[in-house]
């Protein structure tokens, strides 16, 4: 019967050790697996330890240490302690604690087993259920549940006075549920780029993932170390779900290495990969942003002409001036003689007329040309050139902006412009300035506020000859205190856009904005600086244009297209991919 009943009371304290740890895992644990006469745990510091410094055990029998597999105490005439280490809970929750306790012999009243637990060094606390034992009690299991915190501590304290009086506890176990700890979304790792200057780089895939969020729900951005390399509105991102794209747009005529830092973010957390961007130095073509000012020579006549004076209507960007090469060809029948640093242009004896020559401009690599019209006149000449054409006058902050049409007389020199404030003007008188052929722009810097004013432009040859004046455009240089609203904008200038998409395989559209009426060259160039195509030569109206461009025909690589007009050129670089 009695054996009966004591396996009984193990299984019914197995069962509450098995309701304590269901569902969770062990976090600490000692069966006192030791020889008898231990009083301390293993490890440094030990994982548990003693204090009988209030117990009075002068005999030989008297001991409070671990007997036969079990913390044992005995005849102690006070209280004796045991104490474990302080246990790293902080990676789980709702902490429990079991312990089974059992006694023999007889106990009074004053005889008790307390357990306690402490949390992050805080007070000590009751184990809630048989936390609190004495006299003669059956063989327990005491628990605590529900438990939280980062360190916890389990204390014992067990009395009892007589050498037939035995207190033990055993199979002590710390449990809880492991924590689910949001860890950083995940980013593959992204190659090192090279691209060369002044060309995006292709679009760079890369993955990201999360255990917790949705890959669609995860935002993706990055930045460059150096922003003057790859500003950071040049960074570009693409792609959904786990699969993502990055692409980078170097800043134009820049070229070095930078280190590129791309994050994903779930909100709370963030990673990031590193890559470094190598931008090739490319070298940029010179050519001429303006055209070159004809010269008029008489019959036999010889002029030299200093390279340096055509340094101002070249833009180079990667070369100074100065270091360009310059060389002049002969036109049909004007010769010309090439110096280091200048080159002399000699007229036929016999001949009048107008005549082309070409000037070329090169780097090491690159080139570009322009024409060089020379007019030998006939003495005597007194031909008048015409008028220019499409006259407009519009306020801005600065002036009065006044635009016309070239002329397309071949030996136009100058304009003047004449105003008044009245709509009728003669030549030559009213002059307010002038510009060489051929600008067709001025800016009237000193028209007073408040009063109309018209403008007329004429023409003049080399032989000195003038035009008679263009139709009138009139204009009015308001301020606020006239109660008008209206404000007139300047008008922009000529605008070639980048060439959309780019890089691009088979087409592209490049767009531009012209300022006034004008007459348009677009052409593309190889790398080489050799004509690839003519895309519009033609007279267009104000306003935005596009052309579009096929490449069926030509190899992947870099090129460059230019807008040339009346007054100005610009150039843009694409790159072709297959």
């Amino acid at each position: 019967m009695m054996k009966n009943r004591l396996s009984f009371t193990v299984l019914v304290m197995f069962a509450a050790r098995l309701s304590t740890l269901h569902g969770q895992s062990v976090i600490w644990s000692e069966d006192f697996d030791c020889p008898d006469g231990t009083m301390q745990g293993s490890g440094t510091p030990p994982c548990w330890y003693v204090d009988t410094t209030a117990c009075n055990m002068a005999a030989a029998g008297d001991w409070f240490e671990v007997r036969s597999g079990q913390m044992e105490g005995r005849d102690l005439d006070g209280e004796a302690v045991w104490f474990s280490e302080k246990i790293d809970i902080s990676g789980y929750s709702d902490i429990g604690i079991s312990a089974d306790i059992s006694e023999s012999g007889t106990l009074e009243g004053a005889d008790y087993i307390r357990l306690f637990f402490r949390i992050d060094s805080g007070p000590e606390i009751l184990f809630e259920t048989n936390g609190d034992n004495s006299d003669d009690f059956d063989s327990l299991n005491a628990n605590q549940k529900n438990l939280n915190g980062n360190l916890l501590e389990i204390v014992v304290r067990v009395q009892n006075n007589a050498g037939t009086e035995y207190i033990r506890f055993d199979h002590i176990r710390v449990s809880g549920e492991k924590k689910v700890i949001d860890q950083p979304p995940g980013i593959s790792r992204i190659p090192d780029q090279t691209t060369p200057e002044d060309t995006d780089t292709q679009w760079i895939s890369f993955t990201i993932d999360d255990d917790f969020t949705a890959p669609s729900a995860l935002s993706v951005f990055g930045c460059a170390e150096d922003k003057t390399l790859i500003p950071d509105s040049h960074v570009y991102f693409d792609g959904s779900g786990s699969s993502r794209k990055i692409l980078l747009e170097p800043a134009p005529d820049r070229f070095g290495t930078t280190r590129v830092t791309v994050y994903v973010s779930d909100g709370p957390n963030r990673s990031s990969t590193d890559f470094q961007i190598f931008v090739q130095p490319v070298n940029d073509p010179p050519f001429f942003s303006h055209s070159l000012p004809g010269i008029s020579l008489y019959p036999g006549e010889i002029s030299g002409l200093a390279y340096s004076l055509w340094w101002s209507f070249v833009t180079d960007v990667d070369n100074t001036t100065a270091d360009l090469n310059w060389h002049v060809c002969n036109g049909k029948v004007v010769n010309i003689e090439s110096r280091t640093d200048s080159v002399f242009i000699e007229a036929p004896a016999d001949w009048t007329g107008t005549d082309t020559l070409r000037v070329i401009v090169q780097d090491p690599e690159l080139a570009d040309s322009t024409e060089l019209v020379v007019h030998v006149l006939a003495l005597g000449d007194t031909t008048a050139p015409p008028p220019p054409r499409h006259v407009t006058a519009r306020f801005s902050e600065n002036g009065i902006h006044v635009h016309w049409s070239l002329c397309h007389s071949p030996d136009i020199h100058m304009y003047r412009i004449h105003r008044s404030t009245d709509s009728t003007l003669t030549v030559s008188q009213n002059i307010i300035g002038s510009v060489l052929h051929p600008d067709s722009a001025f800016v009237d810097t000193t028209a007073a506020e408040n009063i109309p004013y018209y403008y007329r432009i004429s023409s003049s040859d080399y032989a000195g000859n003038e035009s008679d004046l263009s139709p009138c455009a009139a204009c009015i240089r308001k301020t606020e205190s006239m109660g008008c609203n209206e404000i007139i904008q300047p008008l922009p200038g000529l605008r070639l856009a980048q060439n959309y998409p780019n890089p691009f395989n088979p087409g592209t559209v490049i767009e531009y904005h012209l300022p006034e009426p004008s007459h348009v060259l677009l052409e593309v160039f190889d790398i080489q600086g050799r004509k690839v195509t003519e895309l519009v030569n033609s007279y267009q109206n104000t306003g935005f244009h596009e052309v579009s461009f096929s490449v069926h025909a030509i190899p992947a690589g870099t090129y460059f297209y230019r807008i040339r007009t009346d007054a100005s050129v610009q150039w843009k670089k694409m790159l072709v991919i297959r």
